[in-house]
């Protein structure tokens, strides 16, 4: 139908390619449409399928160090308790093994009591016989005159012996302390006057350092706190931003969140203006500046009109614990679309606002009434501008006010509130958050460096004020006068006894005895202190075997066995009652310090986990966008150390069935992909292709039968079909030909999926742009068309046309009556032997003839009969003469008296007749 409507409805061709397009070759377009969409179909099932393994991926990642760890975490637990267990076998056994040893120990040393006491009994007796003897020399000499002499000068010589001795305890005393403070030891009495001003200077100097360090140390510590308390404030923001797209402070969110919850409403109907407008990226460098002049602003939350009244009971009744603005909405029509000027410079153009939100219009318009201030580059800018800002932060704004905050609070990045991803203000926490640590830990450095040096000059404080106080006195140290007396004394009695031979002989048998007895007191002291030591040691083992023995009851009704402890510490099997106690403590405190390493570890580790559980619950905008179900996917699992083995069997699921089955079903899916919908893809196009050469080569069967020129010689047409190249159609064919791999180089998932990336998902993108698809996906359009005549009884080209352009009208008449006739004849056969004369060839010309060339009128009667075309020419009267060689019957319309119109139908003969017959009257 769409050919009949060419051969009713046009006179000649305009533009060739198209004509060829639309009406001589089959319109595909539908179809190619039907299986494009068969392929994009299927691509999104493969694109999920891929998401799926993304997805499982993902979170293999997040939860393989949660299960790496849970694993450590079972093991050191594990370990734990079997160090607990071998700390309580270790009890048991010691207290058994020591019970045995402290028996053994108290009949050795009843035993030894008793030779003691038989030595002690032999050495009075001893002493008793010496004592006497001693007795009768000491009246011998006492009752000389010289014995009385030196009687009273050893008297004087005991005196100044402790006086000696006082002054040598001090003297050394002195020493210690002068050397512990750098002075001089042994000095003599001008060095020791000078010391001791010397000392009481450095006693004050270190009273004022001690000051001073206090003061620091109560600065730091002060310090520590502050940063301690920012540590876990800034660890609270980080929480609460991972829970909430936004950047807004924790303080004025949570207030947000009361609200809400008071009223029932969402995040959403009651968002924060700052979540709703960002710094635009290509506008960065004015971000600064942008979030001091609309930090206040950004607070503010939007209250619509539903929830209005109830967020203002609300806030009245309540104490917030805060501060909140917000903004009353009613939804109204905006001009700003009528108001908005071409300003690159102003604030409202380096904005982006989040389009989805109902607020948006509202927004922009509050927006750029409040705010139209100009971004100048400079101060000159700035200067001459009414409102302005620069990319440092002065704001200027109007009626002479300016302004610029450099407080720390305002600098710092951590307090941006402009925009809904809070991926940067995070990054920025955690690194700040290092810094933080850093410097906390500088902080207690420093802290314990103060510390020690306030020990260090505290004892140097003491020792010089030891050092002032008690040794004010040079006669306190100066022991070497009163050894000179003594000397001078003990001179004297040897030179009185010298003069006396009976004393001397006395003398020689009283030291003699005196000798003795000093030494056999000497052994009964050693025998006493001995007996003394063995009774303490016995009390001692009396007192550890009921301890023992208390503490072996609390093991009364439990069975242990000490084997494994036995073996795993061989050296006890050698115990003695000596160094059991030793032992015990050493592998005791062996077991602790494992205990409390374990414990440390298993507390570090249980910090890591919950972090990664947070980590793997709230993994990020960015990832909750790129996997929508990721939050349904955790919604069963809690950050609690307890619920662990939720993660760790997710994992096993997901390595163990969840991936494998979704890597299966990507295989499955890519290869029904790229096996039946892109080969069938790629086979409708390469079939259109061969149809539409097929039809090409049909139609110049067709033309090869048709006369187009009889003068000076017969000629025929030919139509040809050149391949177009263009970029779009070449990026096509190219991504046709790639998107089929060789299945022996990608026999792998990972070489499958490659493939998938780099060939099916490109092609599939690009066919997503429905202007590109539109084009590519019409193989009609592939082609340049063109017409070439040829000499009929030469087949030499004689002339080809690729554009109707450069035709008169008659010659474009004449070519599109041939195509046209072509494709009749291709349509109907008729340029076969055995057509069907009875075969319906009909077309209709409509005033074909009207001001045209009377040859070439001639030429499609002549075209039309040659094709044995069914034909019916609408002409005037006047134009009868060029058709009646053609037809065979008229049906001549007539309009009577300018009223009705009549038909009289009659063979051409008789209108020829009729014509005569006129002529002749």
């Amino acid at each position: 139908m769409s050919l009949f409507n060419q051969v009713v409805g046009i006179k000649y061709v305009e533009d060739l390619n198209l004509f060829f397009r639309k009406y001589l070759l089959e319109d595909k377009e539908s179809i190619a449409r039907n299986e494009y969409q068969l392929l994009a179909n299927s691509f999104n099932d493969l694109t999920s399928a891929r998401n799926n393994i993304e997805k499982a991926e993902e979170q293999m990642k997040r939860l393989s160090p949660i299960y790496t760890q849970a694993q450590k975490l079972e093991e050191n637990t594990t370990k734990l308790k079997e160090l607990k267990q071998s700390r309580e076998t270790s009890v048991y056994w010691f207290s058994q093994k020591e019970e045995v040893l402290c028996k053994d120990e108290q009949d050795r040393l009843d035993k030894l009591i008793v030779r003691l006491d038989n030595k002690i009994n032999s050495a009075k007796e001893e002493l008793e016989l010496l004592g006497d003897k001693q007795a009768q020399l000491k009246v011998d000499i006492n009752s000389s005159e010289p014995g009385r002499q030196i009687r009273a000068l050893e008297s004087e010589i005991d005196i100044l012996k402790g006086q000696r001795q006082e002054r040598v305890a001090k003297s050394q005393e002195y020493n210690g302390l002068a050397k512990e403070l750098g002075l001089i030891e042994n000095p003599d009495e001008k060095v020791f006057t000078s010391q001791l001003t010397d000392a009481i200077i450095k006693k004050g100097k270190c009273e004022s350092l001690e000051k001073l360090i206090t003061e620091q140390k109560g600065q730091s510590k002060l310090k520590s706190q502050e940063i301690r308390d920012e540590i876990e404030n800034t660890k609270e923001n980080i929480s609460n931003l991972r829970k909430n797209n936004n950047n807004i402070p924790r303080n004025i969110s949570r207030i947000r969140e009361d609200i809400i919850n008071a009223v029932g409403a969402t995040k959403k109907e009651i968002p924060f203006i700052g979540e709703l407008i960002k710094v635009n990226e290509a506008h960065l460098v004015w971000e600064k500046g942008i979030e001091r002049l609309l930090h206040s602003f950004a607070l503010r939350i939007i209250v619509p009109e539903k929830y209005y009244r109830e967020v203002n009971k609300y806030v009245n009744k309540t104490n917030l614990k805060g501060k909140i603005f917000y903004q009353r909405y009613i939804d109204t029509d905006t001009l700003l679309d009528y108001a908005l000027t071409d300003n690159s410079k102003g604030v409202f153009e380096k904005l982006e606002f989040k389009t989805d939100s109902v607020y948006v219009k509202w927004l922009k318009e509050q927006i750029y009434e409040q705010f139209d201030f100009y971004c100048a580059d400079d101060l000159q800018d700035f200067d001459n501008s009414r409102r302005a800002l620069t990319k440092e932060g002065l704001i200027k704004y109007g009626g002479g006010r300016h302004q610029k905050d450099d407080s720390r609070n305002s600098t710092d990045r951590s307090n941006y509130v402009l925009g809904w991803d809070n991926t940067a203000k995070i990054k920025f926490l955690r690194q700040q958050l290092g810094e933080l640590s850093n410097s906390e830990r500088d902080i207690l450095k420093k802290i314990g460096e103060l510390e020690t040096q306030y020990d260090n000059n505290k004892t140097l404080r003491d020792n010089f004020f030891t050092f002032s106080t008690i040794f004010k006195n040079f006669d306190r140290v100066n022991w070497q006068k009163y050894a000179e007396e003594i000397q001078s004394k003990t001179d004297k009695i040897e030179e009185i006894t010298n003069s006396n031979d009976t004393l001397s002989t006395l003398n020689t048998q009283l030291k003699s005895i005196k000798k003795d007895i000093d030494e056999k007191e000497g052994l009964l002291e050693d025998i006493k202190e001995e007996k003394s030591t063995a009774k303490q040691d016995r009390t001692k083992a009396e007192v550890r075997e009921r301890d023992n023995n208390d503490t072996l009851k609390n093991f009364e009704d439990i069975s242990i066995d000490t084997s494994h402890f036995e073996k795993m510490n061989p050296e006890i099997l050698n115990i003695t009652y000596n160094t059991i106690q030793k032992l015990q403590g050493e592998i005791q405190k062996e077991v602790n310090e494992s205990i409390f390493k374990l414990g440390e570890s298993i507390g570090q580790s249980e910090k890591e986990i919950r972090e990664l559980m947070e980590d793997f619950i709230l993994p990020g905008n960015d990832v909750e966008a790129k996997f929508p179900s990721w939050r349904s996917d955790t919604s069963g699992l809690k950050v609690k150390i307890e619920l662990i083995k939720g993660y760790t069997e997710k994992y096993e699921d997901l390595m163990n069935e969840n991936l494998p089955e979704f890597k299966t079903e990507f295989d499955r899916l890519l290869k029904q992909t790229i096996f039946q919908n892109v080969e069938k893809f790629k086979a409708f196009f390469s079939s259109w292709k061969e149809e539409i050469e097929s039809t090409i080569g049909s139609l110049n069967e067709a033309l090869a039968g048709i006369k187009f020129k009889t003068i000076p010689s017969e000629t025929y047409l030919q139509l040809q079909a050149d391949y177009k190249t263009t970029k779009s159609i070449e990026e096509f064919k190219l991504l046709l030909r790639n998107a089929t791999p060789n299945f022996r180089e990608h026999d792998t998932l990972e070489r499958k999926k490659k493939h998938f990336d780099e060939n099916i998902n490109p092609l599939v993108e690009k066919l997503n742009d429905e202007s590109w698809r539109n084009n590519v996906m019409d193989v009609r359009k592939w082609f340049e068309y063109k017409t070439t005549e040829y000499y009929k009884s030469s087949d030499k080209q004689t002339n080809t046309v690729t554009s109707m352009a450069g035709l008169s009208g008659g010659e474009k008449a004449s070519l599109t009556y041939t195509v046209l006739g072509s494709a009749i004849a291709y349509q109907f056969g008729l340029t076969s032997n055995n057509y069907n004369n009875n075969s319906f060839r009909f077309i209709a010309i409509d005033e074909a003839f009207k001001g045209q060339d009377p040859d070439h009128a001639e030429f499609l009667m002549t075209l039309c009969k040659q094709l044995k075309l069914q034909l019916l020419v609408v002409t005037p009267s006047d134009k009868m003469k060029i058709v009646q060689p053609y037809i065979s019957y008229i049906h001549l319309i007539e309009k009577q008296q300018e009223r009705d119109s009549v038909i009289r139908n009659m063979p051409i003969y008789t209108y020829q007749e009729h014509e005569k017959n006129s002529k002749n009257l």
